[in-house]
């Protein structure tokens, strides 16, 4: 086993956060007037955090106080109903189990808020993450690979020892950035055919094929 830190993406790769994100997004946009989105239009939103998200599922552009309310309007929102539909993916719990067993350090690298990735880690996963780190105002989200880089330091881990785990071409470059290698996941957010076109290489579409896969590295 070469490889001993994992760093997981949580929306689309180990949680199944879909429903909620998107029934967040569209109470919002009723609450001030905007459209619905369909779910799959706002499946491509998500990535790059709550900002990147509202801009690209509003489609216009809006003053910056009036974009403001918004995003704290849904940021509450979201909050209070981030666990109302999210459930892990298929035999994720149980593939963590089995990393955990035989010595991995697991851990959760997010684009989410970091209160609501805390909060969804331990409430899905208690003990078998390690350390979550989320969005926060002093720390440069993915795919730059300071929050990466801050697991590193936690854990004591080097780069060549981590290997970064996700769903999305955020993630891709994530990895790129911090020098360590991706595997992808097919059951998130984008298609096996748009992970490819963003660089993909190592993809796995089980929880059980991704143990294996990480196993191999």
């Amino acid at each position: 086993m070469d490889k001993k830190l994992l760093i997981f993406d949580l929306d689309g790769t180990l949680l199944n956060t879909l429903q909620d994100l998107c029934d967040a997004v569209n109470h919002t946009l009723v609450h001030f007037g905007y459209e619905m989105r369909s779910d799959r239009f706002l499946r491509m939103c998500w990535g790059n955090g709550y900002v990147a998200a509202l801009k690209k599922a509003l489609q216009i552009e809006i003053p910056n106080a009036r974009f403001e309310e918004i995003l704290q309007y849904f940021i509450g929102y979201y909050a209070k109903h981030c666990a109302d539909k999210t459930a892990p993916y298929p035999g994720v719990l149980e593939m963590l189990e089995k990393l955990k067993t035989v010595g991995y350090t697991l851990t959760v690298v997010s684009n989410k808020a970091n209160e609501e990735a805390c909060k969804l880690t331990k409430k899905y996963f208690g003990a078998l993450i390690d350390i979550t780190v989320g969005a926060r105002e002093e720390i440069r989200k993915k795919p730059y690979p300071d929050t990466v880089f801050e697991v590193l330091a936690q854990t004591g881990y080097r780069q060549s020892q981590a290997v970064f785990i996700g769903d999305t071409e955020v993630d891709i470059e994530t990895a790129k950035n911090a020098e360590m290698p991706c595997v992808c996941v097919k059951w998130g957010f984008r298609t096996e055919e748009q992970l490819v076109a963003a660089g993909a290489t190592l993809l796995v579409d089980t929880a059980e094929s991704l143990y294996q896969r990480v196993l191999s590295l």
